[in-house]
């Protein structure tokens, strides 16, 4: 048991730490390409306000991705393992090409590969799944939708406006950044969070699943991490080569990634953070001109969104029946 809970805490904290390395560019994206702060201004900020997220919005997404998607009465240990490996190779090869990824779709994805082929079918809640499943392909629609909405109002209101209005739009992307991160903390470290409850509750460490605080600390820390010590490839991808952010467009964005974010995370909907900054951001700019866009970008970012379910389910399922064949 000793040698399952040491290789499981290690891996849970190397996955939380990953997603903070692709969160990072994402919250800070806005931030650094319109000019607000600098790089290392903005990754302070949003390393310590994602720290607090988890802590100060509950536990309600990792409920989500646990309990109320699992039958956790004979889940097997090795299905965790199995789910870890495929995520966080996902993650890693994502994170190389510069392609903004979401650690949500990957994870779900290995989860279900992993437990179909040690847990059986029966072991997974379909009333949950269709839930998480609705929210994962939902929200980045909204999140265009919303950049694209708040750019032609915001357009539309500020038309008169002389050009010194910039400096109030940039002054206002800070506290909406902080509502992103925010969001991004209590959403993205929550997923790590639910897998380590799961470790200890498999492990008979606890007799029930449940989320202490200090679980809520160590995940917090650790995504803080990732986020102030990562981001600069996915920063190259979504500032400069979707198209230039200017202040309007980081502002518009922002107002809409913050609003998702913030509502998902309260209802315990595990959206990806990542696509949701990433829409909004491509929303504002098609709102404004849709060839503005750089659509080669975008479709790769689109490709990556769509396949990384199948990709992780496969890789993990592999995974488990190669173990199921050698453990005979």
């Amino acid at each position: 048991m000793m040698f399952y809970f040491i290789l499981l805490m290690t891996m849970i904290l190397s996955f939380n730490f990953l997603i903070g390395v692709n969160l990072s560019g994402v919250i800070v994206t806005t931030l650094t390409s319109s000019k607000v702060l600098s790089l290392k201004s903005s990754l302070i900020l949003a390393a310590s306000t994602a720290f607090l997220g988890p802590l100060i919005l509950g536990t309600a997404v990792a409920n989500a991705l646990s309990k109320n998607l699992f039958n956790l009465e004979n889940f097997k240990i090795e299905t965790l393992i199995f789910a870890l490996i495929s995520a966080i190779i996902w993650n890693l090869v994502t994170w190389y090409f510069s392609i903004p990824s979401s650690a949500s779709h990957a994870l779900i994805g290995a989860l279900i590969g992993a437990s179909l082929i040690l847990n059986g079918i029966n072991s997974i809640k379909t009333q949950g799944l269709y839930k998480i499943v609705l929210y994962l392909l939902l929200s980045p629609i909204i999140g265009y939708l919303f950049g694209f909405i708040n750019t032609k109002i915001t357009k539309f209101l500020l038309r008169k406006s002389k050009p010194d209005i910039n400096i109030w739009l940039k002054i206002i992307q800070i506290p909406l950044s902080i509502i992103v991160s925010l969001g991004c903390g209590a959403n993205d470290s929550q997923k790590a969070t639910s897998l380590m409850a799961l470790t200890f509750f498999i492990l008979g460490i606890f007799n029930s699943f449940r989320i202490p605080y200090w679980m809520l600390l160590i995940n917090a820390a650790f995504i803080s991490l990732g986020i102030f010590l990562g981001g600069k490839k996915i920063i190259k991808t979504l500032g400069a080569k979707i198209y230039k952010i200017r202040p309007l467009n980081g502002f518009s964005s922002q107002f809409a990634s913050a609003t998702i974010i913030l509502i998902s995370s309260l209802l315990g909907g595990p959206v990806s953070s990542t696509h949701i900054v990433t829409a909004s951001i491509a929303g504002s700019g098609g709102a404004e001109r849709i060839n503005k866009i750089k659509w080669s970008t975008i479709n790769k970012i689109i490709f990556v969104m769509f396949f990384t379910i199948p990709i992780t389910m496969v890789v993990s399922m592999s995974l488990s029946y190669l173990y199921r064949i050698i453990k005979g």
